[in-house]
C-alpha cells in the first residue's frame, strides 16, 4: 500500500484543477496534463506519450493514473456524430494513455492504478446524458478488457462513475424525478469534490484487491 501516491491526472475538465488541489490535500503527489498544449504536427499518440514522459520524470515515477472522462454536459438533442466523435475519441485517449504508461509502470515494479472517472450515466443512464452515456459506456467495456491485459503485471484498472457533486457540476440540472430520489437515498446528501478525492485515493493507494470493477460514487441512487 502506497501512503502518498504519485498520480497522473489526465484530463483538461473545467474541475480537474479542484481535483488535483484536493488530491494533494490528502496526501497524493499530483502532475496534471490538461491536454490542451498540442500541436497542430502532433499525432494523438505523441501527444499522450509526451504528457506520459512529463508526469513520469515530475513525479519521479507514477503509481495511478485517473483519466478524467470530458463528457459531463447534458443535451437535450445531442448531435449523433458528436455522440460518435466524442466516444472514439474517449476510447482512443484511454487506450494511448495506458500504452503510454503501462511499460513505465512494469519498468519501475510498482503495483500501479488506472482509475477511469466516468459520470453515472455511463453505467445506470441519465435523461439528457445520452452523449456521456455512450462515452462512459465504452470507456467501461475497455477498462474491463484492460483490466484483463494488465493484471499480469500488476496493474489494476477500475472505474468510478459519480452522481451529482457540489462545486462540479454547477451547469448540471437535475430532473424532478432525481431531486425526489435524493430524497430517499442511502447519505441524504449530496457529493462533493473531496469526496470523489478519498475514493480516488482508496484505489491509488493500493493493497485493495480490485481490477476490473465498475464503483457507483452516488449516495445510493444505484444499488
Amino acid at each position: 500500500m502506497v501512503s502518498h501516491p504519485r498520480i497522473w491526472l489526465l484530463g483538461r475538465e473545467t474541475y480537474a484543477g479542484a481535483l488535483a488541489d484536493m488530491l494533494a490535500a490528502q496526501g497524493a503527489t499530483v502532475h496534471h496534463s490538461e491536454e490542451s498544449d498540442a500541436t497542430n504536427a502532433e499525432s494523438a499518440t505523441e501527444r499522450l506519450e509526451r504528457s506520459a514522459e512529463a508526469a513520469h520524470a515530475a513525479l519521479g515515477g507514477i503509481d495511478a493514473l485517473v483519466f478524467l472522462d470530458r463528457m459531463r454536459q447534458a443535451s437535450a438533442e445531442p448531435d449523433p456524430d458528436r455522440v460518435l466523435t466524442e466516444t472514439i475519441t474517449a476510447s482512443q485517449r484511454l487506450f494511448l494513455a495506458v500504452r503510454a504508461l503501462a511499460p513505465r509502470m512494469a519498468k519501475d515494479g510498482v503495483e500501479g492504478n488506472v482509475i477511469v472517472i466516468c459520470d453515472d450515466a455511463a453505467s445506470s443512464g441519465r435523461e439528457g446524458f445520452l452523449a456521456g452515456s455512450a462515452a462512459g459506456g465504452a470507456l467501461i467495456g475497455m477498462s474491463k478488457c484492460l483490466a484483463k491485459e494488465l493484471g499480469r503485471y500488476r496493474i489494476a484498472v477500475n472505474v468510478l462513475c459519480h452522481g451529482f457533486i457540489e462545486g462540479i457540476d454547477t451547469g448540471v440540472q437535475l430532473t424532478v424525478h432525481e431531486q425526489m430520489l435524493f430524497k430517499v437515498m442511502g447519505l441524504a446528501r449530496h457529493g462533493n469534490p473531496g469526496h470523489l478525492a478519498a475514493n480516488i485515493l482508496h484505489l491509488a493507494r493500493g493493497g485493495h484487491w480490485m481490477t476490473g470493477q465498475v464503483l457507483r460514487v452516488d449516495d445510493g441512487l444505484i444499488i
